[in-house]
């Protein structure tokens, strides 16, 4: 379909969720715009399903290829919401994360540089292992 065709075209929202039971699972989907139902196997023969039956619906309408079909899946925008959510609680837990090892090497630097304690004396004062406070050091 080139650029005009596609400015030209209808688009139908469809609206897919799965169903799963012990004998089989399937796509069940809904174009709200027509109050019709469908099914398909598969997520990808979705759209094609749907647009096999807008094209049902009103022989008089657009030819099938001048249909455009939007699918998109029950409880993405909540889910894709929750992601985002997590995404940026990472980031924030990652920067917290790095602003606290940044504290812990300046508490180290404080000691061995400022205060000139050794290792082991740095390493008490912390309550950290000797390794510790040389792996902080670097």
């Amino acid at each position: 379909m080139d650029a005009q065709a596609r400015q030209a075209a209808t688009v139908y929202e469809v609206i897919a969720h799965r169903e799963v039971h012990p004998e089989a699972s399937f796509w069940v989907f809904e174009i709200p715009a027509l109050g019709a139902v469908g099914q398909a196997t598969k997520l990808s023969a979705v759209e094609e399903e749907a647009r096999g039956i807008i094209t049902a619906w009103d022989e008089d309408g657009p030819a099938e290829e001048d249909i455009g079909v939007s699918v998109r899946l029950d409880g993405e925008a909540e889910a894709r919401r929750i992601w985002d959510e997590g995404e940026e609680e990472e980031r924030a837990a990652r920067a917290a994360l790095d602003h606290a090892g940044a504290r812990k090497r300046e508490a180290v630097s404080m000691l061995r540089e400022t205060k000139h304690y050794s290792a082991a004396e740095t390493a008490r004062v912390l309550g950290v292992t000797r390794q510790r406070v040389y792996q902080l050091a670097r």
